[in-house]
């Protein structure tokens, strides 16, 4: 049996997390989006909110199994692999996915942001409602920088209905107007440090 070359499996765990963070923005693309979070030394956090409300953040694990036969072992290649990763990378991304569903809805509930569709499918009137209720940021030149919206397969096909509807679209303009306003004044309302 060879010795362990340390630097080759410092190498090789790099890459396995790499490919496994590739992998669960595969599975769940809304994690693609989340470019980097870093939770500095402890198990605790709190949330605090601009109207002085706070809440301690509930950390939750997310864990995923490999699982490999001695007698599969003799055939293991590189698809083998990376089935097998791709495996853990799926059960991770469902667990996180749940958590962050759960959290947002947490967290909506709390500040009111909660629009109640009662079972109707999502239409022009429920989106602007739901745009209305939101803090949008704008561009340094005022461009509308538009929220990322995740929902089931039929939201977004409403979604990109009302888009594409001249009507919707004047009413999303003066709303945009509105709440360009009010980031513009939220934006000088601000203390620069320095």
């Amino acid at each position: 049996m060879l010795p362990t070359v340390q630097k080759v499996v410092s190498f090789r765990q790099e890459q396995n997390i790499a490919y496994l963070k590739q992998r669960i923005g595969d599975f769940s693309p809304i994690f693609r989006k989340i470019r980097k979070h870093i939770q500095f030394e402890g198990r605790a956090a709190t949330i605090h909110r601009h109207d002085d409300t706070s809440d301690p953040t509930k950390f939750q694990h997310a864990t995923g199994e490999m699982t490999v036969r001695r007698a599969a072992m003799r055939a293991f290649g590189l698809p083998e692999v990376a089935s097998a990763y791709d495996n853990v990378a799926r059960q991770f991304a469902q667990q996180q996915e749940k958590m962050m569903i759960e959290m947002m809805n947490d967290v909506t509930a709390k500040t009111g942001n909660i629009v109640n569709g009662n079972g109707q499918p999502l239409g022009a009137e429920m989106l602007l409602e739901l745009f209305e209720k939101m803090e949008h940021n704008f561009s340094v030149d005022g461009v509308w920088l538009p929220p990322t919206l995740w929902g089931a397969p039929e939201m977004t096909n409403a979604h990109a209905a009302a888009m594409a509807d001249p009507a919707f679209q004047r009413e999303l303009g003066k709303l945009l107007g509105r709440k360009r306003n009010e980031h513009r004044r939220r934006e000088a309302g601000r203390i620069l440090a320095g």
